[in-house]
Order: structure tokens, then sequence, then C-alpha cells
């Protein structure tokens, strides 16, 4: 991987969501509410049974999903590199802490992306997983017309 896909990846993790579902309780930690549409990447990792997707985009060039689990950081890096596989991904590293962690991915030399978990400290038994997965646009050479 290049460093400006690196970089990509890496601007990527940038956001983690927390636990709060924006309901009642003062603490965050109330049922979470669940998104209508779970997103292109929910469906084509077959992450819907890992927890409730709270965040989904998909836009062009760059996919997002944002999922709650009740699972820890350790029961789901083994599933999410089974899906991971099986969706074709190369894992190009990882980096797990035991509270949190990243997996980072490509698929050919077009898709890139990154899956990052963190447990949330306030929300007991929560995990939260955010995946992105990023197409790189093909670079456009244009030649300047010369002068002669």
């Amino acid at each position: 991987m290049g460093p400006a896909a690196l970089l990509l990846v890496v601007g990527l993790t940038a956001s983690v969501a927390g636990c709060s579902s924006g309901a009642d309780r003062s603490d965050g930690c109330s049922q979470l509410r669940a998104v209508a549409d779970t997103g292109d990447l929910t469906r084509a990792l077959r992450l819907q049974s890992v927890g409730v997707t709270t965040a989904a985009d998909d836009q062009p060039g760059l996919s997002t999903v944002t999922i709650v689990s009740r699972r820890s950081v350790g029961d789901l890096l083994p599933v999410l590199r089974d899906r991971f596989d099986a969706a074709g991904y190369e894992r190009l590293g990882e980096d797990d802490e035991g509270f949190e962690a990243e997996i980072y991915l490509a698929r050919g030399d077009e898709v890139y992306g990154v899956a990052r978990l963190r447990e949330d400290p306030r929300c007991d038994g929560r995990t939260s997983l955010q995946v992105s997965v990023s197409t790189t646009l093909p670079a456009t050479a244009t030649t300047p017309a010369t002068t002669g």
C-alpha cells in the first residue's frame, strides 16, 4: 500500500461513534436505534448479525457503516476476519490492544478500508465497530500541449 492510500485509510478511522442513541437516558447507554437502511457495506460483508447498525452512508467512492455490538473486541475480531476474507479482502495489518483494534484491508489496487473496534468505557458490554471502504479514483494524467 502506497503512502497516499495509507493516509486515506488512516483518515477514514478518524470518527468512531459512541454508544449514545439520542434517547432519554442521560448516560447515553439506553436502547440503540437502528437505521432503516443498513447500507451496501453491511450487506456485502454480512454484518447484520454482528450488532445494531446505527449509521450507514454510501457515497461514490466511499462506504461507511457503524455498528454497536454486545460482543467484546476479542469476540468480534475472528468474525470480522472471516467476513473480510469471504468478501475477497486482503488483511494488510491488524492492531489489537484488547479494548480496541483496527484491521486494515485492501482488495486489489483500488479498494482500501479499515475496520475499527472500540469498547465503550461508558456503556459496559458495548463495542462500537466502524468499517470504511474507499475506492481510489484513477489518476487522470494530462499532458500539456506544446507550442512550437
